[in-house]
């Protein structure tokens, strides 16, 4: 597709754009003088050339980041769509627990600042012995418990 560029095929380009052509004074053109004498003017359209193209790279290659950004983000799972489907009934759906069953209220600082997230993910994983906390980790995958880890978390700052 691409010839390996010299000052030959430079300058053939350089003047079918331009129309100039460099005689040696004996009806050839640019053939026994050895390499042709680029004007600065063909330097100076290179330049443009390459700084367009650049810029056109750059905005490829933003375009790529940023799909790729999305993707990943529309790949992660919904926290609060999970609470609301897994632990709502026991949790309530303001994350405030009921006293009746004995369920914590996840908007309580004191509640927030008595756990650790590593503690939070192994209760929902594993569940918690001697309440009615059953385990999850067969039915979420590691992101859905750290999704709801946030969301839980999320409760305290309200």
């Amino acid at each position: 597709m691409f010839e390996r560029l010299n000052d030959v095929t430079i300058f053939k380009y350089y003047t079918s754009r331009t129309g100039l052509e460099q005689d040696n004074g004996e009806g050839d053109l640019a053939k026994s003088r050895g390499p042709a004498t680029i004007p600065s003017t063909y330097e100076t359209e290179v330049m443009s050339l390459m700084k367009t193209l650049l810029r056109q790279l750059t905005t490829v290659a933003a375009l790529c980041l940023a799909c790729t950004a999305l993707a990943l983000a529309a790949d992660a799972p919904d926290g609060a769509a999970i609470f609301k489907s897994k632990c709502s009934m026991c949790h309530g759906q303001d994350g405030k627990g009921y006293a009746a069953v004995k369920t914590p209220d996840f908007t309580d600082p004191k509640w927030q600042a008595s756990i650790t997230d590593q503690k939070i993910a192994d209760t929902i994983k594993n569940g918690k012995q001697g309440t009615m906390m059953m385990p999850f980790g067969t039915q979420l995958k590691d992101a859905e418990i750290a999704a709801l880890v946030k969301q839980i978390r999320s409760f305290g700052k309200k």
